[in-house]
């Protein structure tokens, strides 16, 4: 008879005068406000049901059960409004609203509804570890954290200004007091953030100056080894034509200032050099390759932090230096070429003890000279190196 009383999905709390904890209602959040006070957090709920206006007031009565079936009026409250607002210890509960008429004349009561109030707690947070993540070294991205009232259903999270950055795993331990928040690399960006965590009920906590950032603002990588010269396409003067010239030896240095999650950005330097040689019927040729290359490289490092892969793409000059010929009765005089080149390349590096690492990989260099077709190169090299 008459309307029907309807409820926000209701989170009422009454914070004792000790602090933590609070009490809430499992309801969806919005549905409530949160008072601080000296004492705490207090939760403040609103109780609405459909505005009528041919009613002069409303009679809310709220009763506490006893929990085997009795039930004791707690609050009695008349207002001219379609709600009241109340804050309420933990406990199962039900109200009723009676309607009073326009000559404040009872009228009806609307059906009487249940509803549970559970418990909430006001989390803390007393200190984490470590205090930074180094992204170019550190191995495991683990924040362990310690407080009070660290649940499962918490959410923790790290925030600077309007970024957010979620953990892979939240692994809640020591009953409430302690937990480890596990995080993917490539959401890790440099900044100084808070540490936030949630509880059910909207309990917040934060603490501060989280440092997330690279220990170093750029590297020098210089390595040296060996490099023998395989030829792929083509032949130098269309006479050094062996299918491998091994005594060859490189040498390179990259300078990689910008750090990313997604990877290192820098450029590099390098030379190469191989010694060529020919023996023909009556003759035998001698010469020196040698290539000075300016290349983008583009770093990525496994997750162990020891490993890294190296893209590069680049170009340069290449250069026969001392080309001559031996003959029985005479030796020409040398010369020397200079043509354009690119290249492109991939290595291994693998920090066997920091800063020292070995690497292995490979290059192809284009050679534009005037011999057709065009000469191109594989140079695999090996090498040792150590990073500044």
């Amino acid at each position: 008879m008459g309307a029907k009383l309807t409820i926000p999905a209701l989170l009422v709390t009454l914070m004792l005068a000790s602090g933590p904890p609070a009490y809430t209602q499992e309801g969806a959040e919005g549905a409530y406000t949160i008072e601080r006070t000296e004492s705490g957090s207090r939760f403040i709920q609103r109780l609405t049901w459909p505005w009528n206006e041919y009613v002069y007031r409303y009679e809310a009565v709220i009763e506490k059960s006893d929990g085997i079936g009795n039930y004791k009026e707690v609050l009695r409250e008349s207002t001219e409004n379609n709600y009241i607002t109340v804050s309420l210890e933990p406990g199962q509960y039900r109200y009723q609203i009676s309607v009073y008429n326009l000559l404040d004349k009872f009228e009806y009561a609307m059906d009487r509804i249940d509803f549970t109030v559970y418990e909430a707690f006001e989390p803390e947070l007393s200190g984490f570890y470590p205090a930074m993540f180094f992204l170019d070294e550190d191995t495991r991205w683990v924040l362990t954290v310690s407080g009070r009232n660290l649940f499962a259903e918490s959410e923790l999270y790290l925030k600077n200004g309007e970024r957010i950055i979620l953990p892979e795993r939240y692994l809640p331990e020591a009953v409430g007091e302690r937990a480890r928040l596990v995080f993917n690399e490539r959401l890790l960006i440099p900044g100084v953030y808070s540490l936030h965590i949630k509880n059910p009920g909207g309990l917040e906590a934060a603490a501060t100056d989280f440092t997330i950032a690279y220990r170093k603002p750029f590297d020098l990588n210089l390595s040296l080894g060996y490099a023998p010269l395989f030829p792929a396409m083509g032949f130098l003067f269309d006479l050094f034509d062996d299918t491998v010239y091994p005594l060859g030896a490189y040498g390179q240095l990259s300078f990689v200032p910008f750090k990313r999650s997604w990877g290192f950005l820098g450029i590099e330097a390098a030379a190469d050099w191989v010694y060529l040689e020919k023996s023909g019927d009556d003759y035998k040729a001698k010469a020196h390759l040698t290539d000075a290359r300016l290349s983008m490289v583009y770093q990525k490092y496994l997750p162990n932090r020891i490993m890294a892969f190296n893209f590069r793409l680049g170009g340069g000059l290449s250069s026969v230096l001392g080309l001559y010929f031996e003959y029985p009765e005479r030796t020409t005089e040398s010369k020397n070429s200079l043509v354009p080149s690119a290249n492109g390349g991939l290595s291994f590096m693998w920090f066997i003890r920091k800063p020292f690492f070995m690497e292995i990989g490979a290059n192809y260099i284009q050679v534009f000279s005037p011999d057709r077709p065009l000469p191109g190169f594989i140079r695999p090299f090996a090498g040792a190196g150590r990073q500044f």
